[in-house]
């Protein structure tokens, strides 16, 4: 019973003495893009035709003002806008309302063979914001700064 109490005692000082602990949380307000998965590309086959949606995220603290995101996209030389795929989000900036962490950019994909050994590649890179956020994930690499979208030539 001794026993018992001396161990109850000391699991009631080391809990105590852990909360004294004051650290700032991690606060660093950023951009990025995924898919619903979370994943940063995808490989789509060249014989569909379906619309896709890749989403632009904002972590941070709530914020009262609106912030608008731009974005490019950089096609290469085996794919041609309005033949392999048509842009269905206008415009080349997103804007987050307050409130709002999560916005769609959508791509209808077609129909259309493509030449094998062509970068067959559209990537959605985000450029810049309103509110100088980081874009991608904090760290040396910016991982989910773009999003890179692969047509291939189906098996």
């Amino acid at each position: 019973m001794k026993f018992v109490k001396i161990l109850f005692l000391l699991a009631v000082a080391i809990v105590l003495s852990s909360c004294s602990k004051d650290e700032e949380p991690f606060d660093h307000p950023f951009i990025y893009i995924a898919d619903a998965q979370g994943g940063s590309s995808a490989v789509i086959d060249c014989d569909g035709t379906f619309v896709a949606t890749y989403y632009v995220y904002m972590s941070t603290k709530k914020i009262a003002e609106d912030v608008t995101v731009d974005y490019e996209l950089v096609v290469g030389d085996g794919l041609q806008e309005g033949v392999d795929f048509r842009q269905v989000s206008p415009g080349s900036s997103i804007v987050f309302p307050s409130g709002v962490y999560e916005r769609p950019i959508r791509i209808e994909w077609l129909n259309h063979m493509i030449e094998a050994g062509k970068n067959n590649t559209v990537k959605i890179v985000l450029k810049s914001n309103s509110k100088n956020f980081t874009i991608g994930f904090p760290g040396p690499d910016h991982l989910n700064s773009e999003y890179t979208i692969t047509k291939q030539i189906p098996f």
